[in-house]
């Protein structure tokens, strides 16, 4: 080949690899995103982490946090304590016309209690025994607790209680006390926490109560969970 030859095919070399190369020059954009890197990734989570950390309040730490968490949840203002006003008075007046006059009665309007005499009627050999009824001022805030009105003169026709009968009285109290807590943690209303007292007095009063009421309610899950 003789170097004119050799000079034009350069140049038809050259030629096409410019030709190539404009015409990639001049090709569109498809619209391609660019993949963004490892780097730029970091820095857009902790962007995100540290804003949403600035809107977000940090939970109580430690047992004086949890403590004083509580004690703001109990301290109702004023329109807080209006609510459970108006939901006591509601479930007292439900309270009363579901059992009747004869048997409920108040029996002492206090500053921090309200009382109630509860009349359960054919009780561990008795005609009746009367159970107190305290229902705190900031129910259903705080469950209400019961307990045995003692004999009075008045009673002098009724037989005492025999020590059995006496340690099972007992029992019904403190074992409803506990259930009373759990009742109302359902928003279960008054009337039918009472109403669980009076129907289920025996159960309550049983030596290995809490282990068949536990039983019960693992049995109850396995229907209504």
């Amino acid at each position: 080949m003789t170097d004119t030859e050799s000079d034009i095919t350069d140049d038809r070399n050259t030629k096409n690899h410019d030709g190539r190369r404009a015409k990639r020059n001049f090709r569109p954009k498809r619209g391609r995103k660019s993949t963004p890197t490892k780097e730029v990734c970091q820095k857009i989570a902790s962007n995100k982490t540290s804003q949403a950390s600035k809107n977000v309040n940090p939970p109580p730490s430690g047992k004086k946090g949890i403590k004083n968490l509580a004690s703001s949840y109990r301290t109702p203002n004023s329109e807080n304590t209006s609510t459970l006003l108006s939901i006591q008075q509601r479930e007292i007046d439900e309270m009363e016309h579901s059992f009747g006059s004869k048997r409920i009665k108040l029996f002492k309007k206090g500053k921090n209690v309200k009382s109630f005499g509860l009349v359960i009627p054919n009780i561990l050999e008795q005609k009746s025994i009367t159970f107190i009824v305290h229902i705190p001022h900031n129910y259903p805030q705080s469950p209400i607790k019961i307990g045995a009105k003692p004999l009075s003169m008045a009673d002098v026709d009724k037989p005492l209680l025999s020590n059995t009968q006496q340690r099972c009285l007992l029992r019904i109290v403190n074992n409803f006390n506990i259930k009373a807590r759990e009742l109302n943690s359902k928003s279960e209303p008054l009337a039918m926490q009472l109403n669980y007292l009076m129907n289920e007095w025996p159960s309550l009063g049983a030596f290995n109560f809490k282990q068949n009421d536990e039983l019960h309610k693992s049995f109850l899950s396995q229907f209504f969970e």
